[in-house]
C-alpha cells in the first residue's frame, strides 16, 4: 500500500575503473595537502627546538617550566642550573623550555 518497491541499478564496469582511479586521486592530494601545511612544518620546529637545546652552554639562562636560571655545567644530556643563591638543580636538557641569553633579548627589544 505504501510502501513501494526497490530495485537495484547496477553500474556498468567501465566506470567502476575510473571511480577508483579518481579517488586514489583525490585521497593523494589530500595526504599531500596535509603533508605540507602540518607535517612538515612542525618537522621544522622540532628539528630547531632539538639544535637550540643542544647548543645550550654554561652561563646560558634557561626557563624551565616557569623556573628561571643560570646554566653551571653541561653534560651531554643534563644540566646543572643555579636558580637562587646556592641552589642548584639537575635538569634534563630535552625539559628546558626557552633559552633567555641576554644577547637574544637585547636583538629581540631593538
Amino acid at each position: 500500500m505504501f510502501i513501494s518497491p526497490v530495485y537495484a541499478q547496477t553500474v556498468p564496469s567501465a566506470t567502476a575503473g575510473q571511480d577508483m582511479f579518481t579517488m586514489l586521486v583525490q585521497f593523494a592530494l589530500v595526504m599531500g595537502i596535509l603533508y605540507f601545511l602540518l607535517i612538515r612544518p612542525q618537522q621544522k620546529k622540532v628539528k630547531k627546538q632539538i639544535a637550540r637545546l643542544q647548543a645550550i652552554q654554561v652561563g646560558d639562562e634557561v626557563l624551565i617550566s616557569g623556573i628561571v636560571g643560570r646554566v653551571i655545567a653541561a653534560k651531554d644530556d643534563e644540566l646543572t642550573v643555579r636558580v637562587a643563591k646556592e641552589t642548584d638543580i639537575k635538569v634534563m636538557r630535552l625539559y628546558v623550555t626557552d633559552v633567555l641569553n641576554k644577547k637574544e633579548l637585547d636583538k629581540k627589544g631593538k
